[in-house]
C-alpha cells in the first residue's frame, strides 16, 4: 500500500521529482551507467566480515534497479524501495530473489526490527533526510550488519573534446541543481554514517563505451533536472548536440566508421559501517 509522504521522507529538493516522471524514468533505466561486480563484491565481502551467511539486503532509494539486481548474487533475497511508482516500473521483474517496493528510506515498517543483513543506498543518500533515514536503518539492520553508501561522481573521458564537453555540462549543471548535484559529483564531501570505524573505498573506476549520442542521453536526463530548478536556457541543449556532433565528425574520420570507441570512466566510492554488536 502506498504511503502519504512525510516531510522526513525526503529533502524538498526539486531535483528529486523528475523520477516520479515516466519518460525520465523510462530514459534513466536504459542510459544510466551500471556499477561493476567489483562494487557489489567489495560490500558482501563487507558484510561477511560480520555475517557468513548473507540473507537479506535492501537497495533504498533504488530507482529501477540497477543497483539492486548487483546484490542478488550475494544474498538470498533482495529488495529495491523506491518513492517513485515510475522508477518501480522500469524494474527487473524476472528475478526469483529479487523484488521491489513502493516506499519510503526513511519508512520501512514491512521489515521487522534487526532482519536485515545490509541497508545500501545507491545515488540516493543526497536526496534523503540522513537523521531519519539513519534511524530506520538502525532499527531494521541486525547487530553486526552493514550500512553502506555509495555512487560515483562526476565522469571523465578518454578523448579530450568528449572530456571538455562533460565538465562544463557538470559546471552548468552544478550552478543550476545545486547542493544535491554538487554532493554526488564530488562523491558526497563531509558524509558521516551513523556508526563508528566506518570506511571509504575509492578503489573502483568504472569504464564504460558510447557513440557521443548514447552519452548525450545522460545529458537530456541532467537537463531534465536543471529544468525542474529552474533553469530555461534552451540554448543548452543545442550547444551539447553541436558539441557532440563536432566529436562524432572526429570519430568517424579517424576510425572510417561510427564505432562504439568513445570510453568514459566514473571514480566510485563506497562508504562502509557494521552496526555494532
Amino acid at each position: 500500500m502506498e504511503k502519504s509522504r512525510t516531510a522526513e521522507d525526503f529533502s524538498d529538493i526539486g531535483v528529486s521529482r523528475i523520477f516520479l516522471d515516466e519518460s525520465i524514468s523510462r530514459a534513466y533505466a536504459q542510459h544510466r551507467h551500471c556499477y561493476t561486480e567489483e562494487v557489489f563484491q567489495i560490500i558482501s565481502d563487507y558484510c561477511r566480515e560480520n555475517l557468513p551467511e548473507l540473507n537479506l539486503a535492501i537497495d533504498v532509494g533504488c530507482g529501477p534497479g540497477n543497483s539492486t539486481v548487483g546484490f542478488t548474487k550475494h544474498f538470498k533475497q533482495v529488495i529495491g524501495v523506491d518513492m517513485s511508482e515510475a522508477q518501480i516500473a522500469q524494474a527487473p521483474k524476472n528475478i526469483p530473489n529479487c523484488q521491489f517496493k513502493l516506499g519510503f528510506a526513511t519508512n520501512l515498517d514491512f521489515l521487522e526490527p534487526c532482519s536485515v543483513d545490509l541497508v545500501a543506498c545507491g545515488m540516493a543518500i543526497n536526496l534523503i533526510s540522513k537523521p531519519a533515514f539513519y534511524r530506520e536503518a538502525d532499527r531494521v539492520l541486525k547487530p553486526g550488519g552493514t550500512f553502506a553508501v555509495f555512487g560515483y561522481g562526476a565522469p571523465f573521458c578518454a578523448n579530450k573534446q568528449m572530456d571538455d564537453i562533460f565538465k562544463w555540462v557538470y559546471d552548468v549543471a552544478k550552478s543550476h541543481v545545486g547542493e544535491e548535484l554538487r554532493e554526488v559529483a564530488e562523491k558526497y564531501p563531509g558524509l558521516e554514517l551513523p556508526y563508528p570505524g566506518w570506511i571509504k573505498n575509492e578503489d573502483v573506476l568504472i569504464t564504460t563505451e558510447g557513440t557521443p549520442e548514447e552519452y548525450m542521453e545522460l545529458v537530456n536526463i541532467l537537463n531534465q533536472a536543471m529544468i525542474h530548478c529552474g533553469y530555461r536556457d534552451e540554448s543548452f541543449l543545442e550547444t551539447v548536440k553541436k558539441r557532440m556532433a563536432e566529436v562524432r565528425e572526429v570519430l568517424r574520420e579517424g576510425t572510417g566508421s561510427d564505432v562504439r570507441n568513445c570510453q568514459m570512466f566514473f571514480p566510485a566510492v563506497i562508504y562502509l559501517a557494521h552496526k555494532p554488536f
